[in-house]
């Protein structure tokens, strides 16, 4: 896909088996396996979910990687839920559960 359309980033949902990032500026092509947050429910949604937190947290830090974290996380805890309206993780939520799977990262001082 990269090389047939060119596109700067790329995020290939695999479901449970979790996503394929691409970003040509970064120079990464990599898996991250799904997060588990919840009991699975209902996956409805999730697709929509882990898209739209992604897009939300790349447009806002420019950070693919964060942002793949994150809509991994995002995703995992929606699909705890019943309903396509419920288990929307605030960002102090995404934040702790971001810390706690992947470890606190150092602030950049500039």
């Amino acid at each position: 896909m990269a090389d047939r359309y060119a596109p700067d980033i790329i995020v290939l949902g695999q479901g449970a088996e979790g996503v394929i990032l691409y970003d040509r500026a970064a120079g990464i092509k990599v898996h991250y396996n799904s997060v588990n947050t919840n009991e699975v429910v209902n996956t409805a949604g999730a697709g929509n979910a882990l898209f739209s937190c992604f897009l939300h947290y790349y447009l806002e830090t420019g950070d693919s990687v964060k942002a793949v974290k994150n809509a991994l996380l995002f995703a995992s805890y929606k699909i705890g839920y019943l309903g396509t309206s419920n288990g929307f993780m605030t960002t102090q939520q995404l934040d702790q559960w971001h810390d706690l799977i992947w470890g606190v990262q150092p602030e950049t001082v500039i």
